[in-house]
C-alpha cells in the first residue's frame, strides 16, 4: 500500500501538477497509513489475544509454563498475571475443595458410624439402666432385710444381755444359797476336826471333809466357768513368791502321794525371779487342777512340776515362765487329746464313773493360761503317761516380801492346816461385831472367834449394826453382804460416812459372801472394807486374815 502511494505521488509530480499531487500524497497517506498501522495493530491484537486465549485454556499443571508467554502489550500481560493468578487460586481452591470435600466424607462416614455406635450404646445404656433399676430393687430388699436382720442381732443382743444378766444373777443367787449352808457344813467340820476324837469318829470327820471339800471343788469350777463364759474372769494381779507358792501347792498333795506310793516333785531349771507380779490365785489353780489329775490318774511312778523362766531381751523385768507335768499315769488316746479341753468332756465316758469330776477342770485351765497371754497343750501316751505343759507372762518385781490386803483365797491352804488343838491359836483379844443372818454361820462364827481369842457380837442386818455400833465401839466388823433391810454394801457406805460415829468410822471391815463372782471384791474395797473372805470359811483363813489386819495389836 505505501509502495503504490510513492509511486502515484511521484507520477503526480512528474506529470506537473506538483500542488495536487501533493494534496494527494498527504492525504493518501493521512489515509493509508492509519490503515496500515491498524491493520498491523489488530494483527498483534489477534495474536495477543489468541496468546491469552490459550493460557486460559491450559491446564493446572500448564500454568507455571503460561507464566512464561510473551506478550506484546503491557496491558495483555497485566490480565494474563492476572488470569493466572486467578487460575492458580482457582486450582488452590478446587483442591481444598478436593480435601475438603474427602474429609467431609470421611467424618461424615466417622459421624455414620459413630451414631451407629451411639444407637448401640444408646441400647446399652437402656439395658444398664434396666439392670440398674433392678439392682437398686434388689438393693433395696436386701437392705430391708438386712434391717430386720440388724434389728433381730440388736434384740437378739439385748436378749443375751439379759440372759446374761440373769444368768450372773441366778449364779450369784445359787452360789450364796449354796455356799451359805456348806459353810456351816465345812466350818463345823473343822471345828470338829479340833476336838478330841477316837479313830473312828477321826475317820468320819476326815470323810466329811473329804465329801465337802469336794463339793466345794464342784461348785467352784461351775462358777468359775460361768465367769469366763460371761466374760466376768478379771486377774488380780500383785507381788507374790514363787517359789513359796510352788512349794505350798506341792504340799497339798503330798500326803495324797505317799498314801499310793508316788514319787512327787519339782525341778526347778535356771534361775527363777524371787518375788513376781502375777495372779497367784489363778495360777495355783492351774497348777492345783492339773498336780490333781496327774496324781489322780496315776497308779504307780512317779508326778514332777518342772518350771523354768525365759527373761525378755527388750525388757528384762518381764519373764516368760514354763511349766510341765510329767506323769506316769494311764494317758490318753490321741483322738481325745483335744477333746479334753472342752467343757463337761473327760477321755472316755468310764472316767466319770471311775475317777469322777464335771470335766471342766482343764477347760477352765486353758481359759486361765489364755487369760495371762499363754497356751496349755499336752502330750500323751496310752500306758505311758502324760505331759502337760503351759506358759505365762509375769513381771519380776523387787519387793522383798508379799503383804498385799485383800481376797485371801480359801481352797489354796493345805488340808492338814489346822492345829490339833486351840492353844495354837493366835489369841487376838479384838471386840469383833459379826452381820449374819444365818444362824447357823452366826453359830459357826461364834466359836472361830472365841477360838482366836476374840469377843463376838452378831446383828442380823446392817441397820441393826448401825444401830449397835451407835452406842458400841468395836474393833473389827465381819460383813455379809446379802442381808435383809440393809446390805453388806450400804451397811459399810454408812459408817465410812459416819453414820455410826467417829469411833465405828475407824473399825476394820472384813466382807464375807458366798457369791464369788468377780467384781465383788473390788466392790467391797470401793465402799471402803478392808479385806474380802469368800464363804465357806476356815479357821486358819480367818485367822491368817486377821493377823494380816492387826499385825501390830497381834
Amino acid at each position: 500500500m505505501a509502495i503504490i502511494i510513492v509511486l502515484l505521488t511521484a507520477w503526480l509530480c512528474v506529470d506537473g501538477s506538483l500542488h495536487w499531487g501533493l494534496y494527494l500524497s498527504i492525504g493518501l497517506i493521512g489515509i493509508v497509513v492509519p490503515l496500515v498501522a491498524s491493520k498491523y495493530l489488530a494483527d498483534h491484537i489477534v495474536t495477543n489475544l489468541e496468546r491469552l486465549q490459550a493460557s486460559l485454556s491450559l491446564n493446572a499443571k500448564d500454568i507455571q509454563d503460561a507464566a512464561q508467554l510473551d506478550y506484546d502489550y503491557i496491558e495483555f500481560e497485566q490480565v494474563s498475571s492476572m488470569i493466572l493468578r486467578i487460575q492458580r487460586e482457582t486450582a488452590d481452591t478446587q483442591r481444598r475443595w478436593t480435601i475438603a470435600e474427602k474429609q467431609l466424607n470421611t467424618a461424615n462416614g466417622d459421624l455414620i458410624e459413630r451414631a451407629h455406635e451411639l444407637k448401640q450404646g444408646r441400647k446399652i445404656a437402656l439395658s444398664m439402666m434396666e439392670d440398674a433399676e433392678k439392682a437398686r430393687a434388689d438393693l433395696e430388699l436386701v437392705n430391708a432385710r438386712l434391717k430386720q436382720v440388724i434389728e433381730h442381732a440388736r434384740q437378739s443382743a439385748l436378749d443375751a444381755n439379759a440372759a446374761n444378766k440373769a444368768k450372773s444373777e441366778f449364779m450369784a443367787t445359787m452360789s450364796h444359797e449354796i455356799r451359805t449352808p456348806l459353810n456351816g457344813v465345812i466350818g463345823f467340820i473343822d471345828m470338829l476336826a479340833e476336838t478330841s476324837l477316837d479313830a473312828e469318829q477321826q475317820d468320819f470327820v476326815d470323810t466329811l471333809r473329804i465329801s465337802s471339800e469336794a463339793l466345794l471343788a464342784l461348785i467352784s469350777d461351775i462358777l468359775d466357768f460361768s465367769k469366763i463364759e460371761s466374760g466376768r474372769l478379771d486377774l488380780d494381779l500383785h507381788a507374790f513368791n514363787i517359789s513359796d507358792m510352788l512349794n505350798e501347792t506341792l504340799g497339798l498333795f503330798s500326803k495324797e502321794a505317799e498314801a499310793k506310793g508316788i514319787v512327787l516333785s519339782q525341778q526347778r531349771i535356771g534361775e527363777l525371779p524371787a518375788v513376781v507380779i502375777g495372779d497367784e490365785t489363778r495360777l495355783r489353780q492351774i497348777l492345783i487342777n492339773l498336780l490333781g489329775n496327774a496324781i489322780k490318774f496315776t497308779e504307780k511312778g512317779a508326778v514332777v512340776l518342772r518350771v523354768s523362766a525365759q527373761t525378755s531381751v527388750t525388757y528384762p523385768q518381764q519373764h516368760r515362765f514354763g511349766f510341765e507335768i510329767e506323769d506316769t499315769g494311764v494317758g490318753i488316746p490321741t483322738e481325745a487329746l483335744e477333746r479334753i479341753f472342752e467343757p463337761f468332756s473327760q477321755a472316755d465316758s468310764s472316767t466319770t464313773r471311775r475317777f469322777g469330776g464335771t470335766g471342766l477342770g482343764l477347760t477352765i485351765c486353758r481359759r486361765l493360761v489364755q487369760a495371762m497371754d499363754g497356751q496349755l497343750t499336752v502330750n500323751s501316751r496310752m500306758g505311758e503317761g502324760s505331759n502337760f505343759f503351759f506358759d505365762v507372762e509375769l513381771k519380776s518385781s523387787h519387793q522383798s516380801t508379799v503383804a498385799t490386803l485383800g481376797e485371801v483365797p480359801n481352797d489354796t491352804m493345805p488340808q492338814d492346816h489346822f492345829s490339833e488343838d486351840a492353844q495354837h491359836h493366835k489369841q487376838l483379844n479384838l471386840n469383833v461385831i459379826v452381820a449374819e443372818d444365818n444362824l447357823a454361820n452366826q453359830h459357826l462364827l461364834r466359836y472361830m472367834l472365841e477360838r482366836l481369842g476374840c469377843t463376838p457380837h452378831f446383828c442380823v442386818n446392817g441397820q441393826q449394826l448401825l444401830e449397835h455400833l451407835s452406842v458400841q465401839s468395836c474393833d473389827l466388823i465381819l460383813m455379809d453382804l446379802q442381808m435383809p433391810v440393809m446390805d453388806g454394801f450400804k451397811a459399810t457406805k454408812a459408817i465410812r460416812s459416819g453414820a455410826a460415829g467417829d469411833e465405828g468410822k475407824a473399825a476394820k471391815i472384813i466382807a464375807l459372801t458366798a457369791n464369788a463372782l468377780a467384781g465383788d471384791k473390788e466392790r467391797c474395797l470401793e465402799v471402803g472394807m478392808d479385806a474380802y473372805l469368800t464363804k465357806p470359811i476356815k479357821l486358819a483363813v480367818l485367822e491368817k486374815c486377821l493377823l494380816g489386819l492387826f499385825a501390830v495389836e497381834s
